[in-house]
């Protein structure tokens, strides 16, 4: 996992996450909602929801792509917890999301600005609130990788 401010994204422009930083850094709270292709294999959402507490989500993996999480408006909380062989329920292949259990090692407070970038099979728990229930804006770019 890497979090940090957009500002710093020249550090970690390796040839796979540099396309959709680049790309990232162009998205505003303007942008509308929608699906933005990038490449053949990485695209980006940028969607306005609510937060939900934490209680209510569960965590989510990805087999298949790296996801970069941008938020453009708002503040999202989040959290994150170690593979350790978990069973990974209900996976659709088709939209590579699985559901998985397990105890929150990292949780992280972003604020409009900050990103957060999740490997293939690290679960996390995006889109959540500190306390009450906001609206979010944020892209999040999806990085194909090992298919």
């Amino acid at each position: 996992m890497i979090v940090d401010h957009m500002q710093n994204k020249d550090h970690y422009l390796s040839p796979l996450l540099a396309p959709a930083l680049h790309a990232l850094v162009s998205m505003t709270r303007d942008t509308p909602d929608g699906n933005y292709p990038i490449d053949d294999t990485c695209y980006i959402n940028v969607m306005t929801i609510t937060t939900k507490p934490l209680e209510e989500t569960m965590m989510e993996i990805h087999r298949h792509h790296i996801d970069i999480h941008y938020v453009l408006q708002g503040q999202e909380v989040a959290e994150f917890a170690n593979l350790e062989n978990r069973a990974i329920e209900n996976y659709i292949e088709a939209n590579d999301i699985g559901f998985v259990e397990g105890e929150v090692t990292n949780r992280l407070v972003l604020e409009e600005g900050d990103f957060y970038i999740t490997f293939e099979n690290h679960p996390h728990k995006p889109s959540c609130c500190k306390t009450v229930p906001s609206t979010l804006k944020k892209a999040v770019a999806k990085i194909k990788v090992g298919v």
